[in-house]
């Protein structure tokens, strides 16, 4: 897939309960967990992405600790 007319991206899909049990399998905790999500003036540049990903979520940001 290509973003803003030149920036490659390549997708590395996991189910959200496959990333959930790694965390718990290594030993870790969440302390937070973050689905950004684009800001308005994003619709400027490219109304179709920030539209989608307004929908689903590109990211998840995890705040993690070692138990």
């Amino acid at each position: 897939d290509v973003w803003f007319d030149n920036l490659k991206v390549i997708y590395y899909h996991k189910s959200f309960s496959s990333i959930i049990n790694y965390i718990l399998k290594f030993g870790f905790e969440i302390i937070t967990c973050v689905e950004p999500k684009p800001l308005n003036s994003a619709k400027k540049i490219n109304y179709g992405f920030r539209d989608k990903s307004s929908k689903i979520p590109l990211f998840v940001i995890f705040k993690l600790k070692k138990k």
